[in-house]
């Protein structure tokens, strides 16, 4: 589905809520409008868990600034950027503050909210160039007032404001890149062990890892997975790989996995899009799918349990299914 498609619908990842209305896309808009300050000033600083927690380290500052204070930080930052494309305006550029004013217009549009920090990365140096003639304008106004206390306390402030943003963004670049990041296991066609940092990999990637590397001894070279990250899976192991659909009906859920026809359903735990749970899990098992035990449909088998039941495996066994590797 292209971009327009999905915007269409009330939550491209939940399709059976069918499409949205004028009122639905009118209410996302003023939605998504009420978040643009805090990303934006997100954007120039960093993402408001760097402020709030920057260390699991002991001491008042190694637990963080509290919400409120981020929150009106933040506000001062968006105030800041607005400033300046009033700035750049009143000098007759209305360029910059034109086209970020078309993005974010676009960006409201959009049902990922999620996503918005990636959308306004185009943007993010535009944003910083308004802060900052906001700032420069300070500076000039009082360097010009006759006013020896404002001058100190307004230069001050001015300074303040703007050391805060590199010390933020370099304390986030620590963090992100030095920080805890967790170990990826990945194994090559001779049984290798390859390792390697990634971003935001956290124990319901690591699980999926774990169950990858067992289904790759269990299944036949030609297998079909279905995955709620076919792409992670198809480059582990060169398999045919597909999502499951997007249908909230458990009998025709089923139907169209087994129509692929799928070998291997894989059901994780990631919570984000979080497909497997919501549509394959009902598919192919009978009753509560988060129960601790349960009970599987006819034709599949749970072959596979991750650790703290996070993940599960189920192997199709009906008609035309192929045999596991012995």
């Amino acid at each position: 589905m292209g971009y327009l498609e999905n915007i269409l619908l009330v939550d491209p990842f939940k399709p059976e809520l069918g499409k949205a209305s004028i009122q639905d896309i009118g209410n996302r808009v003023i939605d998504n409008a009420a978040l643009l300050p805090i990303k934006m000033a997100e954007q120039v600083s960093a993402a408001r868990p760097f402020w709030q927690n920057p260390s699991k380290g002991e001491g008042p500052w190694l637990q963080g600034l509290p919400p409120d204070l981020v929150t009106a930080l933040l506000l001062v930052f968006f105030v800041l950027i607005c400033g300046g494309a009033i700035t750049l305006m009143v000098q007759g550029e209305w360029l910059i503050p034109s086209y970020v004013l078309a993005t974010l217009a676009m960006i409201c549009l959009t049902p990922w909210p999620g996503e918005f920090s990636r959308y306004m990365a185009p943007v993010t140096s535009l944003l910083s160039l308004m802060l900052f003639s906001t700032l420069m304008w300070a500076v000039k106004y009082f360097q010009r007032t006759g006013f020896q206390a404002l001058k100190i306390t307004g230069l001050g402030l001015v300074s303040l404001l703007a050391a805060i943003i590199p010390v933020i963004q370099s304390y986030a670049a620590v963090q992100a890149i030095g920080g805890d990041l967790s170990v990826a296991r990945h194994y090559d066609r001779e049984g290798n062990e390859i390792q390697a940092r990634f971003f935001y990999h956290n124990s319901d990637w690591r699980i999926l890892d774990e169950a990858v590397e067992w289904l790759k001894t269990e299944a036949p070279e030609d297998a079909v997975i279905c995955t709620s990250a076919p792409h992670i899976v198809y480059l582990k192991t060169g398999w045919k790989t597909v999502q499951p659909p997007y249908e909230p009906d458990p009998e025709k859920a089923r139907r169209l996995i087994e129509s692929v026809p799928v070998d291997y359903v894989i059901v994780d735990h990631i919570p984000h899009p979080d497909v497997g749970r919501r549509y394959a899990a009902p598919a192919l098992i009978k009753g509560d799918p988060s129960a601790d035990e349960i009970e599987v449909e006819d034709s599949w088998t749970l072959v596979y349990t991750g650790p703290k039941k996070k993940l599960r495996i189920f192997r199709y066994e009906g008609a035309g299914s192929k045999e596991p590797p012995r």
